[in-house]
């Protein structure tokens, strides 16, 4: 086996102790020992590896020389003291004993050259009491050991790395900090790791880890980040300004993939990190909470697919991250998360996306789309989210200039039988012909903002300045309340609001500014069986105007 083939199995080993330095691909093994099962043990210096039978006291193979009967002899060393056992080329070569110029006991176990190999037992000079038993790599104790004092009392039993207790926390703060395969915690220190060799951060070597801790201006340029297979995992937490991809740019392959770790639960991501990546994956987190990623993150990511996460049950994404790519524009799309019950995205995320897609999260309450969300978005769908009890749509969200062939779409929201609120602030969905509200029957409020549903049928071809789009609001037995701001629902052909019997007020416009009104400017109103309504109706000059054109039927609160 050679040192290139080991550095691609490290993980298969049930429980290796390597001392690792990173490569351009990844982690490589600098010395250490691992046990294959309970009598193999393989041991790793600078320039050899070799398999040892612990059991039958056998050397196997020493770098590509298969084991043969050796020699049992007694051979001198240049400090006057022998060792009698398996000898090549007049070395020690194998398992015998090590004695002292007055015969007495210094070591018995494996040996090559004048090193102590794989296992053996040291014994004190002075009363020649057993000292060390257990795991040796190039004559430090390495692996499992039992330490005793002069007295044959235990003093440490356990686990050893470079002659030294084994750490399982370990803080990378400068370059000749080196990680190991039994690390649990690891913590990078602030500014670390930014040297020009680090372009891989593969973590699949450390199969023990728990917790993950990246402090700020990390791994500057690291370009592939594959934190995959880590069955003990369970917090990734990453500071402001890490893997910038040292600035080069989208054009350069750049990917974040955390995957089949069942025991993670949570993923932080700082401010301003991963800035440049073009691909962000989440694969296999059964046990996954809490998804928070910081502003200005993945800005060249155009695809976001958060999916297939049982224990999820909030997504936070920062101001402007997933923004900025339009190469590999595609879709956000939350779904199949049956415990996620927060969605939040900040000022500006997402904001090239084409499409975004939340469906089959049946416990999901709160959806909030801050301004700027999905500027250049031409769908949203929203399915099987029967617990959603709030929509939040910031302003100038949806609202890019549509293709031709989107001129006229709608926002259909119905059959969400939690939803109490939508909210939706000014300039969103500005080139969208309608919305239609039908069977929400626990909705008890709707707010539209100022220029939504805007799409002006005047700017058209003549076939396109016929009106089209519609605002229906229609069996909603709990609204009470309806606002729509001025120069909303340009193309409006219809505005129906049907079967509403708790309505009590119903704002269009404002007063204030009745020259800019235009709302629904070429639509007639159908108002349909609302008894018991108090009617509160404020509506603009500019609906004044329209009176000609405005019908009202059938509304025996107010005695139509």
């Amino acid at each position: 086996m050679s040192k290139d083939t080991l550095n691609h199995h490290i993980h298969t080993f049930p429980s290796p102790y390597f001392l690792l330095n990173h490569q351009e691909h990844g982690f490589g093994v600098i010395e250490g020992t691992a046990r294959a099962n309970s009598s193999l043990l393989l041991e790793v210096t600078e320039n050899r590896i070799v398999v040892a039978d612990t059991e039958r006291k056998e050397l196997l193979r020493v770098n590509e020389i298969i084991g043969e009967p050796l020699q049992r002899s007694t051979v001198l060393d240049r400090n006057g003291n022998s060792f009698e056992g398996c000898v090549n080329h007049n070395e020690p070569f194998g398992w015998g004993v090590l004695y002292d110029k007055d015969h007495n006991r210094m070591y018995e176990g494996f040996r090559i050259g004048e090193s102590s190999s794989c296992f053996g037992t040291s014994f004190d000079p002075e009363n020649h009491h057993v000292q060390y038993e257990g795991e040796y790599c190039n004559g430090k104790r390495w692996g499992r050991g039992t330490q005793y004092d002069k007295m044959g009392k235990v003093v440490f039993d356990g686990e050893w790395l470079n002659d030294e207790r084994l750490e399982r926390r370990v803080k990378i703060a400068s370059h000749d900090d080196l990680f190991h395969t039994q690390i649990e915690e690891l913590t990078i220190a602030n500014g670390a790791c930014n040297e020009d060799d680090w372009k891989t951060l593969d973590l699949t070597a450390l199969s023990l880890l728990r917790r993950l801790v990246i402090g700020e201006d990390c791994f500057d340029k690291v370009k592939e980040v594959k934190i995959t297979g880590l069955a003990q995992l369970e917090e990734v937490s990453i500071g402001k300004n890490c893997f910038l991809n040292g600035g080069r740019g989208h054009l350069e392959p750049t990917s974040f993939a955390l995957k089949d770790c069942p025991k993670v639960k949570t993923l932080t991501v700082g401010y301003q990190s991963f800035y440049l990546f073009g691909r962000c994956e989440l694969e296999i987190l059964p046990s996954l909470e809490v998804i928070a990623v910081g502003g200005y993150c993945f800005q060249c990511c155009g695809e976001v697919r958060v999916a297939h996460l049982s224990a999820l049950k909030k997504v936070s994404i920062g101001k402007n991250s997933f923004a900025q790519s339009t190469l590999n524009r595609g879709a956000f799309c939350l779904e199949d998360c049956p415990e996620v019950e927060t969605l939040e995205l900040g000022k500006g995320a997402c904001y090239n996306a084409l499409r975004c897609v939340v469906r089959d999260n049946p416990k999901l309450r709160r959806v909030v789309l801050k301004e700027g969300c999905f500027h250049a978005a031409t769908e949203l769908t929203l399915s099987n989210v029967d617990g959603l009890t709030e929509l939040h749509v910031g302003t100038r969200c949806f609202a890019a200039m549509p293709a031709a062939e989107d001129a006229m779409r709608t926002l259909r929201l119905s059959h969400l039988p939690g939803l109490k609120e939508v909210t939706i602030q000014n300039g969103s969905f500005s080139f969208w012909g309608g919305l239609e509200l039908e069977d929400l029957t626990a909705l008890t409020q709707v707010t539209v903002g100022d220029a939504c549903f805007a799409l002006d049928p005047e700017k058209g071809s003549k076939e396109e300045k016929c009106p089209k789009g519609r605002f229906v609001l229609k069996d909603c037995p709990k609204v009470k309340k309806l606002e729509i701001g001025k120069t909303s629902f340009l193309s409006c052909g219809a505005c129906e609001l049907s079967n509403l019997p708790a309505l009590k007020s119903i704002s269009i416009g404002s007063l204030k500014y009745a020259d800019l009104q235009r709302g629904f400017p070429a639509a007639s109103l159908e108002l349909r069986s609302m008894v018991g309504w108090s009617v509160i109706n404020r509506l603009a000059e500019a609906a004044k105007r329209a009176a000609g054109r405005l019908g009202v039927r059938h509304c025996e609160a107010c005695g139509v």
